[in-house]
């Protein structure tokens, strides 16, 4: 019963606006709203006073001869009134309804907005105790760690304990001068026989 036709007007806006009130009541029966304007931003109610107060005119300007009416007949003074009452009677009751299911709606956004943000700072939290185990493990156990931004820097204890190791013994010095010389001979021979092969061929 909510559509909208010529000029936004309703349904219910047309029959009022005919002068129509008694099917404008069986049509409020059936949940129609009072509280929509139309394309000239009048509601049910301004729509009703405006053809009242037109009607009103009317009938004090008519010359009705022996009694008899033109056509249809007009609704009384008092049941205009009586439907306009009743019209700012319903638009008090869907105003209601109306601000009770934005507040509805309004409170239920925002409990989901709380519980995303719930959700994303125990991601957050979680992320931070996965990258710090991670810290831990790379650092070594206080041999230094990674930080965010900052790099890798061994602490004081892992550069004491580096200065505390020993160098190596003669036994493995002599050992290391003996490799590399018996590897410099082969390389020098490897050389010398490509030299060779290359001059007979």
């Amino acid at each position: 019963p909510n559509g909208r036709g010529v000029d936004g007007n309703t349904p219910l806006h047309l029959l009022i606006q005919s002068g129509n009130i008694h099917l404008a009541t069986h049509l409020l029966n059936h949940d129609a709203s009072v509280i929509l304007t139309n394309d000239a931003g009048m509601d049910c109610i301004a729509t009703a006073e405006q053809t009242f107060t037109q009607q009103h005119h009317r009938e004090s300007t008519r010359k009705i001869s022996h009694g008899h009416g033109h056509g249809h007949v007009d609704a009384t003074a008092s049941e205009w009134n009586d439907f306009i009452q009743e019209l700012k009677r319903r638009e008090s009751m869907e105003k209601a309804r109306t601000d009770a299911r934005d507040r509805a709606r309004n409170q239920a956004n925002d409990r989901h907005r709380e519980h995303q943000r719930t959700l994303a700072a125990n991601a957050q939290s979680s992320n931070n105790l996965a990258n710090n185990n991670q810290q831990q493990q790379r650092g070594g156990g206080g041999l230094g760690q990674f930080e965010e931004g900052v790099g890798y820097f061994p602490s004081l204890a892992a550069l004491q304990f580096q200065s505390s190791i020993p160098g190596p013994s003669p036994s493995v010095a002599e050992y290391e001068n003996e490799e590399r010389k018996r590897l410099d001979c082969v390389l020098k021979w490897m050389c010398g026989i490509l030299f060779v092969y290359l001059l007979l061929s």
